[in-house]
């Protein structure tokens, strides 16, 4: 039975145990048994998922909310990953997105404020604050990000 960890995280006073339905419901129609077992130290929901349509529903899942890479070697240079912002208030140089992976430590992809600037505000020179400010770049904000750099 494979543990596979979901790009969603828990917040708040719910448990991870809250979602099950919704997660099961996910995959009515095949022949699963999916079961919540926990959550990573930064809050992604881990599942186990078991049956005959097991391949089928892990590839659901992935195209439905994203599938944890876990560990760096899982991720591919130009692949783009979904991830949740964190620590934005604590540094002026770059934005961190905790994009799952946790194994062997855990890593986030960085996007520096240069490249914020050119993309968010057309080259100019804003504060990162005011960018966070300006595109709601708030802690836990879901945001699609492409590695471009091992």
């Amino acid at each position: 039975m494979p543990t596979a960890t979901l790009l969603e995280k828990v917040y708040g006073s719910f448990s991870p145990e809250n979602f099950e339905p919704v997660f099961s419901s996910l995959c009515k129609g095949l022949k699963v048994e999916l079961r919540v077992v926990g959550e990573t130290n930064r809050g992604w929901v881990q599942i186990e998922v078991s049956g005959e349509d097991e391949v089928a529903a892990l590839h659901f899942l992935d195209r439905e909310m994203g599938l944890a890479p876990v560990s760096l070697d899982n991720l591919k240079k130009f692949s783009v990953i979904r991830g949740r912002v964190v620590f934005s208030g604590k540094s002026k140089k770059e934005l961190r997105v905790d994009i799952g992976v946790f194994s062997p430590e855990t890593y986030d992809a960085v996007i520096p404020l240069q490249r914020l600037q050119a993309q968010l505000a057309d080259g100019k020179k804003l504060p990162l604050q005011r960018l966070v400010e300006l595109f709601c770049l708030y802690d836990n904000l879901p945001l699609k990000v492409k590695i471009v750099q091992d």
